[in-house]
């Protein structure tokens, strides 16, 4: 990366970086469909793996670690991303107290915001 791109890739950093609440909240609720395509390529490289094993099991093999990471990283990222999207939410009080309609539980034991 040269000197300019990463002065390009901070400056966009910057104008990403949402000053309130309900903009951190859109922020968060953005990026799922960039993490659901990440898992998605680590399933492509996984997929291309089993078409390869016959001809060369050594690049297979470093490519199947490569997909299991990809994916493994993946989730723990949605991990993430979930509880922000619970704790952000604009809503969060209102569904602390009656669930939320993924059917998941509160991220704060029950209690309301």
């Amino acid at each position: 990366m040269t000197a300019a791109s990463k002065r390009a890739a901070r400056s966009n950093v910057r104008e990403l970086v949402p000053q309130s609440s309900n903009a951190l909240f859109k922020t968060v609720s953005s990026m799922e469909d960039d993490i659901r395509a990440i898992g998605d390529f680590g399933h492509a490289i996984e997929l291309m793996c089993a078409s390869m094993e016959d001809e060369d099991d050594l690049a297979a093999c470093a490519l199947q670690r490569l997909a299991w990471e990809i994916k493994r990283r993946a989730e723990a990222l949605e991990g993430i991303r979930g509880e922000l999207f619970h704790a952000l939410h604009p809503n969060r009080a209102h569904f602390e107290r009656v669930g939320w309609p993924d059917g998941e539980q509160s991220t704060d034991g029950g209690r309301a915001a």
